[in-house]
């Protein structure tokens, strides 16, 4: 039974704001979906994964086993994409596509991964263009929507 937060948030939940899960299918966004679909955390209107193309296997068949589990608990689960990255030049630009890049130490241990460049390309740009795109519909602005992230203040 949701707590009496829970069911204030509901109730706003009907309101004009467009709430969203970016939905990465790692252990974070997919607990944040997954506590909305039980109704710990307030509904939202949907959990928008960004897909490159480029996704590991195991993300593609987690996706594909929990995707209906979500839906049958009210949360609509949305693809995006934002074109599948290349290497090397884009056509007509003159910059270059700035990948994941991980290192490794002298004794070959990992060491970690460099900032991302790409995430704005081809995670963050297609979810707010997909945003955008419902908010017209719905005759709301932006400044409507409701992102959630892998971080949730207290």
């Amino acid at each position: 039974m949701p707590s009496e937060d829970v069911r204030k948030e509901l109730k706003h939940a009907e309101s004009e704001v467009l709430r969203i899960i970016s939905l990465g299918w790692g252990v974070q966004s997919f607990a944040l979906s997954c506590m909305s679909a039980l109704g710990v955390l307030p509904p939202v209107d949907a959990a928008v994964h960004a897909d490159t193309g480029w996704e590991r296997a195991e993300t593609y068949a987690f996706a594909e086993k929990w995707t209906p589990w979500l839906e049958a608990r009210g949360v609509r689960v949305v693809t995006v994409h934002g074109g599948r990255p290349v290497m090397g030049m884009l056509p007509g630009s003159s910059s270059h596509i700035s990948i994941p890049c991980f290192t490794a130490r002298p004794d070959g241990e990992p060491s970690g991964m460099l900032r991302r460049q790409c995430t704005g390309d081809w995670k963050i740009g297609p979810i707010r263009r997909w945003c955008s795109i419902e908010l017209k519909r719905a005759r709301r602005s932006m400044g409507n929507c409701g992102y959630w992230t892998q971080t949730i203040a207290p």
